[in-house]
């Protein structure tokens, strides 16, 4: 069994396109949970009623407590999933992706992670450390007492600690930008003929050519 958990916040879109992908390419028997740290109550019960609706395993963070950020609003959440959550949690994966990551290909986590303990998804910031946009961890994976310890704009050098105690193996997922510049607009196809329209807010990824990563996503400058 592999458990996804994803932070939904303020793009409801993402929602229904994230849940129907993992569907349609996820080829693991996987249960979906959603930690809903709406921007707001509204935001939040309509997240809800999608759970409902579509009998998906919700988290719900309290929404008395924000953060002066959003970024630290999703620090939080995560947080709160992987103290309550996500550390005792027996499946034999576990995965942490962003609302933003969608895969857009047939997959299997466990390829993913093929004999390593984590694959993770490099950031480089104040040290090296696998980011909570894409993180897969197998069952031996200790995170009791995990802390995310993040700073401001990111919520994964958390796993800093575990990448530096060399007690676990770890891999980094390819990831590629291929991103060009044609006629002054930007788009990530190759030819001009088949080019999607790139919105400026957006910085497209793929990881491990299974899922495109909509850096910037949520869009947390505009909420």
């Amino acid at each position: 069994m592999v458990s996804i958990y994803t932070v939904h916040y303020n793009r409801l879109e993402f929602l229904s396109l994230q849940c129907n992908q993992l569907k349609k390419h996820c080829k693991d028997n996987y249960k979906y949970i959603i930690i809903n740290n709406g921007v707001d109550i509204k935001t939040a019960d309509k997240i809800s009623e999608f759970c409902k609706v579509n009998k998906i395993q919700e988290i719900v963070v309290n929404q008395s407590i924000r953060q002066e950020y959003c970024s630290h609003d999703h620090i939080q959440a995560l947080d709160l999933a992987y103290k309550n959550y996500i550390s005792k949690d027996e499946s034999s994966i576990r995965v942490v992706m962003d609302n933003d990551v969608i895969p857009y290909k047939d997959f299997s986590f466990y390829n993913i992670l093929k004999e390593y303990d984590i694959a993770g998804f490099y950031q480089h910031s104040i040290a090296e450390y696998s980011s909570a946009i894409f993180t897969v961890y197998n069952k031996t994976v200790n995170l009791n007492g995990f802390e995310i310890n993040g700073h401001f704009g990111d919520s994964g050098s958390g796993t800093n600690s575990l990448i530096k105690n060399d007690i676990y193996k770890i891999t980094w997922v390819d990831i590629t930008c291929p991103m060009k510049e044609i006629e002054g607009k930007y788009v990530f196809s190759q030819t001009k003929e088949g080019a999607l329209e790139y919105n400026p807010f957006y910085w497209l990824q793929f990881i491990s050519d299974c899922f495109i990563h909509f850096y910037r996503g949520t869009g947390w400058d505009n909420k």
